[in-house]
């Protein structure tokens, strides 16, 4: 029996050299996320021609523990990184590949903003975006702390510090009293459960409504009934660009929207909820947290 497993695999090994290349018919199952030191198991989908004829292959954060010629196969993270499982087969087609990836580690980044016109207290939003790779399942809690506001609403309402779960923004944030002069300074902590080491960003919101004219807003109609036109036309990418829409009289935010395209020119329709209905709605255009255009529109 032995003579004849060490013969298969130097058979499967002669084949995976010499054979035609391997085409996708496959696929892999296995745990999303894997902490440092713990082991999973990952199975291929399909059969091959015989219980050993599999050739498992990783690279970077993960090793192989036991046997790698099984339709199962063991693996445990062994760092924090990214990293790649593949598995080689032979049926009676051939042979077969595939892989799948993880252990990306996200790049998270704030995008916030503050306005000091307008309401006693100020008004702003904390928000944390992150890169198009990111798993946002991966964050597991985000330590919070700002210096010169305090969180509005949501779990840390009337505190300037502390942590939220999961990958959400903690909400609006005001300062009382709001002078031109006021200095905002957030720090976040992101926390992963995929073995990802900790990441902390920072960002310094510059308050007031510094208009830069660098992208031109239109609001259509105006007066509105129960939803806006918003057209945007700018030089440059509105790759990072947000728009808000806030409820004048109370400071409430109605809607926000992120622009992810590269497109110069951007036109949207956004519906507005029937309570704010005779209501005035101030439209701003944040380009990397810093108010570019704002605008007012009526809503009858």
């Amino acid at each position: 029996m032995r003579k004849f497993i060490y013969v298969l695999s130097f058979m499967l090994a002669t084949y995976f050299l010499y054979a035609q290349p391997c085409d996708r018919q496959c696929a892999i199952s296995g745990p999303s996320s894997m902490e440092i030191g713990q082991s999973y198991t990952f199975t291929v989908n399909q059969t091959a021609q015989c219980s050993e004829c599999y050739d498992w292959d990783v690279t970077g954060s993960v090793s192989i523990v036991g046997s790698d010629q099984n339709q199962s196969v063991t693996i445990q993270r062994t760092d924090s990184g990214p990293y790649t499982i593949c598995v080689n087969y032979i049926d009676e087609t051939g042979c077969h590949y595939c892989c799948i990836s993880g252990g990306q580690c996200c790049i998270p980044y704030l995008d916030s903003y503050f306005i000091c016109n307008g309401w006693d207290y100020g008004h702003g939003a904390i928000y944390i975006a992150y890169d198009e790779l990111c798993d946002r399942n991966t964050v597991e809690y985000i330590e919070w702390d700002v210096n010169g506001a305090y969180f509005l609403n949501g779990p840390l309402a009337g505190q300037s510090s502390g942590i939220t779960y999961g990958p959400g923004s903690p909400g609006n944030i005001g300062a009382s009293p709001c002078p031109d002069n006021l200095n905002i300074f957030v720090t976040a902590t992101v926390h992963f459960n995929n073995g990802c080491p900790p990441v902390t960003i920072t960002q310094d919101i510059e308050p007031g409504m510094r208009i830069s004219g660098e992208i031109k807003l239109k609001l259509f109609p105006n007066p509105a009934t129960s939803f806006i036109n918003v057209s945007l036309e700018s030089q440059k990418s509105l790759q990072k660009v947000r728009i808000i829409g806030i409820d004048v009289l109370t400071g409430t935010e109605i809607f926000t929207q992120r622009l992810t395209g590269n497109d110069k020119v951007f036109t949207k329709r956004i519906e507005i909820p029937r309570a704010y209905h005779n209501k005035m709605l101030q439209v701003i255009v944040l380009d990397n947290g810093k108010i570019t255009a704002t605008k007012q529109v009526m809503i009858k």
